[in-house]
């Protein structure tokens, strides 16, 4: 209880406050907290300069242009400079765990402020995201194949994760997303504490993307299922405890529901969650795209100009194949060698 308070004092006191403070209150007792004060303050102060550091550093490499494949490859590029932080106590594993989660964040909050283009700057993308052309969003917790049914019908956004999601997916979305007005999310996970939170982060993180675009908003239901008739599992205590779950001892993975039973579930949700006359337009949309589709293969005109257009594109690639090049192969100080003229058609054979 002490110690808590003495926490909570430091944070806006300084220590010769806070100590003076504990022991007109506590006397002695408050007097032997001191030397556990002075451990936690430095290494509050340890954590905040190791931020600040950080950040720094993430900010500089942005600004320099680099490109990178995921927020872990910064953690590579700047490995050299932060290192001095690495607590002695602390593997290297759970380092660099902790400096990844801190850049990830730092790039959130910069995105969701006041720079919506970081991530494309970046370079930095993932492929768990499928694009579509409706303003419907399913995120399936798991990889499993329970959108494919309404894939070709309604061409739905799919975010396939495993486990927690990552920040810059959720950027990547609304940027595809942000000329909608209402973005309709649709949430699978497993039914347990952990599920609950995913879909809850999700319906979260898509909103706070979305407004660093613009006004669009997010309307979420999670897809709804008869949980217990399925064969459950036996949680933790530390799971049952959770604030978010109030469903007893048990919880149910989605692998243990049948396929049918999971898509059944998806489009009675869909049902619940748009209204009849926006999923008319939708589905509209969608048929007019496809009639679409079959009026151009069905058109003689439009066959005739691809057919000249792909004889324009094969005449200029035979064109530059059979182009005679001078190539200098006097590459190697000290090395003679002699200028070979060959056509580019002699190279590709």
């Amino acid at each position: 209880m002490v110690y808590h308070e003495a926490i909570a004092l430091l944070k806006n006191e300084k220590i010769s406050d806070v100590k003076t403070k504990l022991n007109a209150k506590y006397g002695l007792r408050g007097s032997q907290l001191s030397l556990k004060m002075m451990d936690e303050h430095k290494r509050i102060n340890g954590l905040c300069a190791r931020n600040e550091a950080v950040e720094a550093l993430v900010d500089n490499v942005v600004a320099s242009g680099a490109k990178v494949s995921g927020v872990r490859d910064i953690w590579y590029l700047l490995k050299h400079k932060i290192q001095v932080y690495q607590h002695p106590l602390q593997t290297e594993v759970e380092f660099s765990d902790a400096i990844t989660n801190e850049i990830g964040t730092h790039l959130w909050k910069v995105f969701t402020k006041h720079d919506n283009s970081i991530y494309n700057r970046l370079g930095i993308t993932t492929k768990r995201v499928e694009l579509g052309s409706q303003p419907i969003v399913l995120f399936v917790e798991k990889e499993l194949p329970d959108y494919k049914f309404i894939k070709d019908e309604i061409l739905p956004y799919i975010y396939v994760a495993s486990g927690q999601p990552n920040l810059f997916e959720f950027a990547q979305l609304a940027e595809s997303l942000q000329s909608f007005d209402e973005i309709y999310l649709l949430t699978l996970t497993d039914f347990d504490p952990s599920g609950l939170t995913i879909a809850q982060v999700v319906a979260t993180r898509l909103q706070e993307a979305l407004s660093a675009f613009g006004d669009a908003t997010v309307v979420h239901k999670s897809v709804e299922l008869d949980w217990f008739s399925y064969p459950t599992y036996k949680l933790s205590s530390d799971q049952v405890k959770k604030d978010i779950w109030n469903y007893g001892d048990f919880g149910v993975e989605l692998n243990a529901i049948p396929i049918s039973d999971r898509q059944d579930a998806i489009a009675n949700t869909l049902d619940d969650v748009i209204d009849l006359e926006i999923f008319e337009s939708l589905a509209i949309n969608r048929r007019t795209q496809i009639e679409f589709d079959k009026a151009l293969d069905a058109s003689e005109e439009y066959q005739d100009a691809v057919a000249e257009m792909n004889r324009i594109v094969d005449e200029i690639r035979d064109e530059v194949v059979n182009s005679v090049y001078d190539f200098d192969t006097n590459r190697f100080n000290g090395f003679s060698t002699t200028s070979t003229i060959v056509s580019m058609s002699e190279r590709v054979s």
